[in-house]
């Protein structure tokens, strides 16, 4: 059994299991993940987060590389990378999947109101609809907001 340490040369390690085994180690928790035919390798929190977030599982093989950012003062701060991708890239990718959901429900909204815009709708037919949400709206504030001589019950 071999322990695999990552450097900044790309490793790639076959999983053996979905998950890695919380341990207590040197610098607190960590991971111990079985990998290739009898080999592990310690994951920082942040490293198993990343490999968790990759959705990878058991069989499946990933690259992993450990990287360095320098700061202003001139110390490195370690990361790593899996399959190429880092937290941030990963996290990233999730604020644009959830933007792209947001709009196609803003967009099937807009066709629920105004129907599918294959047909360019009539500017009256428009006017009309925008009055009747205005008028939708203001009731529904005048109904949240009653006026100080209103008793609410």
């Amino acid at each position: 059994m071999a322990v695999i340490s990552f450097s900044e040369k790309p490793i790639d390690v076959k999983l053996k299991f979905d998950s890695g085994k919380k341990v207590e180690g040197n610098y607190g928790d960590q991971f111990m993940w079985g990998c290739n035919d009898d080999d592990v390798f310690y994951a920082t929190p942040t490293l198993n987060a990343l490999i968790m977030m990759s959705s990878v599982k058991a069989g499946d093989t990933l690259s992993v590389n450990k990287q360095f950012k320098e700061t202003d003062d001139g110390k490195k701060i370690p990361y790593f990378l899996v399959n190429g991708k880092s937290m941030d890239d990963i996290k990233q990718g999730q604020q644009d999947k959830e933007q792209d959901q947001n709009h196609q429900e803003a967009v099937d909204m807009v066709k629920s109101v105004f129907g599918d815009a294959s047909e360019k709708p009539k500017a009256s037919d428009v006017y009309t609809r925008l009055g009747d949400l205005e008028t939708r709206v203001s009731k529904l504030e005048n109904n949240n907001n009653p006026s100080n001589d209103e008793v609410p019950f």
